[in-house]
């Protein structure tokens, strides 16, 4: 008779228990918050989506000539965590954090990175690219900026001739090279900077940003051919 007496018992605390836990308030975890957030309140801008076709291909490119030495090999995918469109220095400028992977590939021991595109005032043809590397001498025949720093830091890829020394005059290779984590793309109407790792800190965003807008408005006119 103990048995049973006691069997009930533990049968309606099992019971209650089980009430108990249904009554629990659900636990919700709220979503990260983008790092950029607060800033993009202050300065008015929207969130975005994803970056047109051709800067979804040139960032793919500079990722991809930065972390695998080589320029991407399709099919390649970019991911956007979070992003922002707004203005920065009076142009139209899009802010975001990005990871790239690319089918058959694990890239999972790369970062992504932050990115910063400003559209420029007119198109200047290019692609210009300008790649972070590690110190070392320059292949033979590679172009020079004259500015010790940014030669020592970066290599250019610019197929069409003339290009490269006309957009990447002694200010503007100075101005790149102070900061020794970022690549460039200057693609038509679009000055594009991705950083070598993800955005940290809101000061980084800003400080990028306000300083991509500047190298936007330093540039030369474009190169006009007859």
């Amino acid at each position: 008779m103990s048995y049973v007496v006691l069997a009930s018992v533990g049968g309606a605390l099992a019971i209650l228990v089980a009430v108990m836990l249904l009554r629990r308030p659900t636990r919700t975890v709220a979503p990260t918050r983008p790092p950029a957030a607060d800033l993009a309140f202050r300065r008015g801008w929207q969130a975005a989506g994803n970056p047109p076709p051709d800067v979804t291909r040139e960032v793919s490119w500079l990722w991809s000539a930065y972390h695998l030495e080589h320029p991407p090999a399709p099919p390649t995918e970019l991911f956007v965590t979070w992003s922002y469109a707004g203005l920065a220095g009076g142009l139209p400028v899009y802010v975001a954090d990005v990871s790239v992977a690319m089918e058959g590939t694990d890239l999972s021991r790369y970062p992504g990175g932050g990115l910063v595109v400003t559209q420029l005032p007119a198109p200047h043809g290019g692609p210009v690219r300008v790649i972070r590397r590690p110190s070392g001498l320059l292949p033979v025949g590679a172009w020079r900026s004259g500015v010790p720093a940014f030669d020592d830091w970066f290599r250019v890829d610019a197929p069409a001739p003339g290009t490269a020394p006309h957009l990447l005059d002694r200010p503007i290779a100075g101005a790149m090279a102070a900061r020794g984590d970022w690549n460039f793309s200057i693609h038509h109407n679009r000055l594009i900077c991705l950083l070598t790792a993800p955005f940290t800190a809101p000061r980084q965003i800003e400080s990028t940003v306000d300083t991509v807008a500047t190298l936007a408005g330093m540039l030369p006119r474009p190169m006009h051919r007859r």
